[in-house]
């Protein structure tokens, strides 16, 4: 114990650093109508996979507002996805729960975007 009036346990710093961290996501994802939209890019996604495949995956975890699988000339998609959750809520779900998985021996890296 210390006896500086600043000391706090660990865990009432690490449940600040989670409050600040999520104010900081909804003021950086906030729209102009006052609701947060959670739009993820999923990367290292392997080639032949669909767009069905990613609903599947992803609706789990809430409504899909959009899917975007970028292309190649030859029809086969360029590696990576955009999604589109009507909340910040179902988009960090997802991102939690799948981050690394592995899909065909590739695994998933996500990430929260403007």
């Amino acid at each position: 114990y210390s006896k500086n009036k600043f000391y706090k346990p660990e865990y009432v710093y690490k449940q600040d650093v989670i409050k600040q961290f999520n104010y900081h996501l909804e003021k950086k994802f906030s729209t102009s109508h006052g609701f947060f939209r959670g739009k993820l890019i999923v990367r290292n996604i392997p080639f032949k996979i669909q767009i069905n495949d990613l609903k599947k995956i992803f609706s789990i975890f809430g409504k899909i507002i959009s899917i975007r699988l970028p292309k190649r000339k030859n029809g086969e998609n360029r590696g990576f996805a955009f999604i589109d959750y009507g909340n910040l809520n179902n988009a960090k779900k997802a991102l939690y729960f799948v981050q690394n998985t592995k899909i065909d021996s590739r695994f998933l890296k996500i990430n929260l975007i403007e």
